[in-house]
């Protein structure tokens, strides 16, 4: 049998158009040994501008060893996106799925420059993740979710592109399954851009029901986030249930802290749900040891119409001698929206008494215009 060396040589005698077509056909077939062969001879004409030579060599790019995949990687550079994009467009299968597959290779430096080319390789993915092919679908998928793992979500350059795409991909959940895209759902929902957030807003069962399974089994770093859950029905449900559970005292602080959310996006709607809202917002001085911020938020969970009068007196007669001018004033104004009570009279008399004229009119105030 000749060698491979000798089938170089006798190739090197063809018209340069017919030695690319032959070492094209020739690479998918070559063995381990012969195909660093025959890829420097086609990266000789790739790097020529030849397209054929550059195709033949992305396709069979996940079979090159690492060292000829580092020399083509910088070879091909120049022409990988043209190249990427126009697999995408291709009307054969293999070729878009294909394309599917080197989204994440480009976008993680394996071609020189690559780490610059985000936005193109969205918008491919974006199209494929809504094609006909299933295979497609689950690659591009699997592709977008790597992306969202890797990419700053808050880069300007291209939230949108990925947002539309993300939204794309949700909407498809029910047909392709692809379940890596559900962690990643999870982790962008609060950040939501208008395709992601017209989605959650819908009725898609199928996803939205996969989406909640993720979130249930999602680790969350800042509790605060399931304040922000509460503005989405999708997701309402899961931070209502994670936050009847809540009893630690860093996570306590967090949710207290973004109390200021719950005046909009329907938070406090969505926590008509809540069975045991009151624990949240600890009574008894347990407030006086959480951050100011947390003081001040508690006030926000207090004005929800599921707390009982006697635990808002409660709770802000124990701020009494609080630090904080602006927690005591806020305990001021809690106090003085309660009904008649001997128990209201003697707060506000003794915040009457404080040492901030501001809080001390305002409890007057508030004695005096008592029906």
């Amino acid at each position: 049998m000749a060698s491979i060396f000798w089938t170089m040589r006798q190739l090197k005698k063809l018209r340069r158009a017919e030695r690319e077509a032959a070492l094209a056909a020739t690479l998918p077939v070559a063995s381990s040994d012969e195909r660093d062969a025959i890829a420097a001879e086609l990266l000789d004409l790739a790097g020529a501008g030849r397209i054929v030579a550059a195709d033949a060599l992305l396709r069979g790019w996940f079979e090159l060893t690492v060292t000829a995949k580092r020399a083509a990687g910088s070879v091909l550079a120049p022409m990988v996106e043209a190249r990427v994009c126009n697999f995408a467009r291709s009307h054969e299968p293999q070729d878009r799925l294909l394309a599917a597959s080197l989204v994440m290779e480009v976008i993680q430096g394996r071609f020189k420059g690559g780490e610059d080319l985000v936005v193109p390789m969205l918008r491919v993915v974006g199209d494929l993740v809504s094609d006909d092919e299933q295979s497609i679908r689950i690659a591009a998928v699997r592709s977008l979710a790597q992306i969202s793992r890797s990419v700053s979500l808050a880069n300007p350059a291209f939230f949108l592109m990925l947002d539309a795409a993300l939204a794309a991909a949700a909407r498809g959940y029910s047909d392709h399954r692809e379940t890596s895209i559900l962690p990643v759902l999870a982790r962008v929902v609060t950040n939501a851009g208008p395709a992601l957030q017209s989605w959650l807003e819908s009725v898609d069962e199928g996803g939205q029901m996969a989406l909640r399974g993720a979130l249930k089994t999602m680790e969350i770093t800042d509790p605060a986030q399931l304040v922000e859950w509460l503005a989405t029905p999708t997701l309402a449900g899961e931070a209502v249930r994670r936050l009847e559970q809540v009893t630690e005292k860093g996570e306590l602080e967090a949710i207290l802290a973004a109390g200021v959310l719950l005046r909009v996006g329907g938070r406090k709607k969505s926590l008509r749900k809540m069975r045991h809202t009151q624990r949240l917002i600890p009574a008894s001085g347990q407030l006086s040891g959480l951050s100011e911020a947390a003081r001040l938020g508690a006030f926000e969970w207090l004005d929800l119409k599921a707390i009982k009068d006697d635990h808002r007196l409660a709770v802000a007669s124990s701020l009494l001698a609080d630090p904080s001018d602006a927690v005591r004033m806020r305990a001021v104004r809690c106090v003085s929206r309660i009904g008649a009570s001997r128990g209201r009279t003697t707060a506000l008399f003794e915040f009457a008494l404080d040492r901030c004229e501001a809080i001390g009119m305002a409890a007057l105030s508030a004695m005096i215009d008592t029906p």
